[in-house]
């Protein structure tokens, strides 16, 4: 798969910018990222160093839309290096009361003063519903606390716990294009930042390796040879959805955007983008098959 995937408005680098600044205010991090991609959406070299030394939760985030195989095994993975990882969901009330305990453990030792968290993480991973889960329904913004900035607000919860919402903030550059395109088709980077045909490209090989099942359980079986490259996958899937331009001919774009929308919103089921790896670099479960030429 070709196309470069590049992003980084000025509004990022200023937010990075600010939250370098409130870094010293901070007694815990909670970094958010999405569990259908956690590797590719925890990728932030630069926040990382701004933020090193602090604990840092690892929240894994629309837990609900993930292949629970592959949520546990990224527990086992991160646990093997030292990173505590927490599945979290919005639909679930229960899921918040495991990251609330982590926050008070983590800060224990500081005595009587309420902790300071900072949730962090990249654009439409579900911040803001994170945050309005710690602090709850009767939140209310606080004043300045001492040394930090004229204009930045916390929000205060239970048992005086302070949250601090981050705007997403992108890292300058990816190089993994691979990465790129997971965010890209998870909708954590603008569509139109990345080639469509090269987002279809990798759902494609997605749904014809690893969820096989669940693309014949949401459109029906597919011939051999439909199945052979993108290109004729699309091509097959647009006639079978009536996706048909002028004259007869298979909307192979249609059923492109068609299959990307689906895929965001969770239409096959729950879905893991990337498994980890175990030490000798196979994946803990089956790898999933790679996509041929169009």
């Amino acid at each position: 798969m070709s196309g470069t995937i590049q992003w980084y408005p000025g509004h990022m680098a200023r937010a990075e910018r600010d939250l370098r600044e409130r870094a010293a205010l901070v007694d815990v991090v909670l970094l958010l990222v999405d569990a259908r991609i956690p590797r590719s959406s925890s990728s932030h070299p630069r926040i990382e160093a701004a933020l090193a030394g602090r604990p840092t939760l690892l929240v894994l985030g629309k837990a609900d839309l993930a292949d629970p195989r592959a949520t546990e095994a990224w527990v086992r993975w991160f646990a093997r290096r030292g990173r505590t990882a927490v599945p979290f969901s919005a639909r679930s009330s229960r899921s918040v009361a495991p990251l609330v305990r982590h926050v008070f453990s983590a800060v224990s030792a500081r005595g009587g003063r309420p902790p300071r968290v900072a949730v962090v993480g990249m654009p439409n991973v579900g911040k803001s519903t994170l945050v309005n889960r710690l602090v709850g329904r009767r939140a209310t913004r606080v004043g300045r606390l001492p040394g930090v900035t004229r204009g930045i607000q916390w929000l205060r919860g239970p048992a005086g716990l302070l949250v601090l919402d981050t705007p997403g903030i992108l890292p300058p550059r990816l190089d993994d294009q691979e990465a790129a395109q997971r965010l890209a088709l998870l909708g954590l980077v603008r569509e139109e930042r990345a080639p469509r045909e090269v987002l279809a490209a990798f759902a494609f090989s997605l749904l014809r390796g690893r969820y096989r099942d669940r693309l014949e359980a949401r459109y029906g079986s597919f011939r051999a040879e439909d199945l052979e490259g993108p290109g004729a996958f699309y091509r097959a899937l647009a006639g079978r959805l009536r996706f048909l331009l002028p004259g007869g001919k298979p909307d192979a774009e249609r059923a492109m955007r068609h299959v990307l929308r689906e895929i965001r919103e969770g239409r096959f089921g729950p879905m893991t983008l990337e498994w980890p790896e175990e030490e000798n670099g196979q994946e803990e479960e089956n790898g999933h098959e790679e996509g041929g030429e169009p």
